[in-house]
């Protein structure tokens, strides 16, 4: 550079210093385009003069990928499904939550809708804008079906989770979808969840199959916890609309010949204000054949709800999880380790963000301080031992102007501690009061016993924060495998959007550890505002393929290059004994609703290393299953 420092300039000759170095090995001149002159063996104390004349374009080599384990099939698959967020402006209504609630969807669900064999999938819409069934043609690609065909009324809902099972016990299956957002005030009617009956041409509304529930939901996730041969709800509540981070109720539904009942209260009473809830399970954590309950969400911990004789203890803290409490979006499961029990990983909001907890968690302190009618919210975070505002004082005073009077300048607020806004008492004594302690992204591993331990994932993961996930061995070595992605645009107006990730594969190491590949060495790449994350089978094949749901933009769906054998579900399969070549065993369960707002196909999907596999069903019934016929590959 010439010029330099402030209404400055040097001589236009750039000295190189070389002691007692005789000679530059090689000296390399490059070029704003681009291109560069390479002198070799250049002798020391002499002037070069560089024309640009002389430069060439260096050669740029290709960077060999190898074996992809997935290729973008969207286009191949006809999946042309743009999802279209409404406008609507969270932070118009409260000025300090740290997110926007009104726009986290899409949901995906798969399923034989048809009744043909093969696999197809609903997605749903925002506010405004309706969801879409796609039913798979025999070529492997995809239509979108008038079988659904919601109503305007219906169309005005904010579509969450969604899965598909048989609720009416006619062999079929039938649709629920749950209603979402923050759209609309407290209580409106919009927030009713749906239930779709298949009556073989249409998915038709069931108008008096559930109970009353206006509340914004998030997650479902169906399992016959009765063994009564029929398969009831778990629902989770997010939020009330105008008064976060108080928490929507959530709800276990009994299926009683298609219609549902509430039985929450009576079966799982700490269950119906758990919290924010963002992602349900229903899954045997303790091999005991009875379906347990794992939830999560948002200022919770990772919470577990034992079956005890057909009603749900919450057991979060003997099991050593309550300083487990995050701000988590979803929830998948597999047997990482291969030890015969489930492991569950768990997304996070991540790390690269303002604010995050270390040694101390982050606090929320929630009510109306300054009397004025309007609850308030007041965040913090430490530094060393003291607790400072997460929000700077414009937004502070904007919800409480009693607070420009308490701190009159800029510096008197860059001072001050949460105590110091309303006294140390006052806030300890708030209506609600939260904690996170950890934004990491987590493989929470089974101990046994009713104990469970936390482990943090690789870096890349804590890079963005993870909603929608999925499980597979895709490099044949007897491990599962993760795929993750998810990002968050919609953040409060002093942070950063969550964009950092691109959707990672991590392969297992068979201990509940990982090792991240490269996005080029893997072909799976998931950049945008990336939600659902669901697995579909395609062809006569049943290739593994996954469907990504994007909010605000495009769908995309990935396929499998590997090579696979499949075995389709029958009602009532719960879960999976797979023997492994080198003797290990592989519990593998089977969902109805996991991920974030997602449900995967009703096939159990494997490769060459495994041996033998023995499907149980929720009666504790068997079957073996035969491995040794040729494999089912795309190639």
């Amino acid at each position: 550079e010439t010029v330099k420092g402030y209404l400055s300039c040097s001589e236009d000759i750039a000295h190189f210093g070389m002691g007692a170095n005789q000679k530059a090995d090689q000296v390399v001149v490059r070029w704003l385009d681009g291109k560069e002159n390479v002198l070799k063996d250049v002798a020391v104390n002499q002037v070069l003069k560089i024309n640009y004349t002389d430069a060439v374009r260096r050669p740029v080599s290709a960077v060999p990928v190898g074996n992809q384990f997935f290729v973008d099939a969207t286009q191949d698959m006809n999946i042309d499904y743009v999802h279209k967020e409404n406008e609507f402006d969270d932070f118009d209504r409260e000025f300090l939550i740290p997110h926007e609630l009104s726009n986290m969807g899409p949901g995906m669900a798969v399923g034989d809708v048809n009744g043909d064999g093969l696999d197809d999938f609903f997605i749903g819409g925002a506010r405004m804008s309706a969801g879409a069934l796609y039913v798979q043609q025999a070529d492997g690609k995809f239509s979108r079906s008038n079988m659904y065909s919601p109503s305007e009324a219906d169309i005005e809902s904010e579509d969450m989770g969604a899965i598909f099972f048989d609720a009416d016990g006619d062999g079929d299956q039938d649709l629920y979808v749950v209603s979402g957002g923050s759209d609309f005030p407290k209580d409106d009617k919009h927030f009713q969840d749906r239930l779709y009956i298949n009556n073989g041409s249409a998915l038709q509304k069931a108008e008096n199959a559930l109970p009353q529930m206006i509340s914004s939901g998030s997650a479902v996730a169906a399992a016959d916890y009765d063994k009564d041969a029929d398969m009831d709800l778990l629902v989770g509540g997010r939020l009330i609309p105008g008064n976060y981070p108080v928490a929507a109720r959530s709800y276990i539904l009994q299926n009683n010949g298609g219609k549902f009942s509430d039985v929450t209260d009576k079966i799982a009473p700490g269950l119906t204000n758990a919290g924010l809830v963002s992602a349900v399970m229903w899954t045997d954590f303790d091999n005991d054949n009875a379906m347990d309950i794992l939830v999560t969400g948002e200022w919770m911990p990772i919470t577990f709800f034992r079956n005890e004789g057909g009603k749900f203890k919450n057991i979060t803290e003997s099991a050593g999880l309550e300083k487990s409490t995050g701000w988590w979006n979803s929830l998948t499961a597999g047997d990482f380790d291969n030890d015969g029990d489930i492991d569950y990983i768990a997304g996070n909001f991540g790390l690269n963000c303002r604010y995050k907890p270390k040694q101390k968690p982050i606090e929320l302190f929630y009510d109306d301080y300054d009397k004025d009618g309007r609850h308030d919210i007041i965040m913090g975070y430490y530094q060393k031992d003291k607790l400072f505002p997460v929000k700077t004082r414009e937004r502070m005073v904007e919800q409480m102007p009693v607070l420009a009077e308490t701190f009159p300048n800029w510096d008197s607020y860059g001072r001050a501690e949460v105590w110091d806004f309303f006294g140390k008492e006052r806030m300890k004594n708030s209506q609600y009061h939260f904690t996170a302690h950890t934004f990491h992204s987590s493989y929470i591993e089974n101990l046994g016993n009713g104990k469970f331990a936390v482990h943090h994932l690789n870096n890349a993961l804590q890079m963005s924060t993870v909603f929608g996930m999925e499980t597979m061995d895709v490099n044949n070595d007897g491990y599962l495998d993760l795929i993750t992605h998810g990002n968050w645009y919609e953040m409060e107006i002093e942070t950063n959007i969550q964009d950092a990730s691109i959707g990672y594969v991590l392969l297992g190491n068979g201990d509940g550890t990982f090792t991240e590949m490269p996005a080029r060495m893997t072909g799976f790449y998931s950049p945008g505002n990336a939600k659902g994350l669901a697995r579909i089978t395609v062809g006569k094949e049943k290739t593994p393929v996954l469907l990504v749901s994007n909010s605000n933009e495009k769908m995309a769906a990935f396929k499998f290059t590997g090579k696979t054998k499949s075995v389709a579900l029958q009602p009532g399969d719960a879960y999976a004994m797979v023997t492994m070549k080198d003797g290990s065993v592989r519990k593998t369960e089977f969902y109805t609703g996991s991920s974030y707002l997602s449900q995967e196909s009703k096939t159990l999907v494997f490769n060459t290393d495994v041996r033998s596999i023995e499907i149980y069903n929720t009666k504790g019934e068997k079957r073996s299953i035969a491995v040794d016929q040729p494999l089912l590959s795309k190639k």
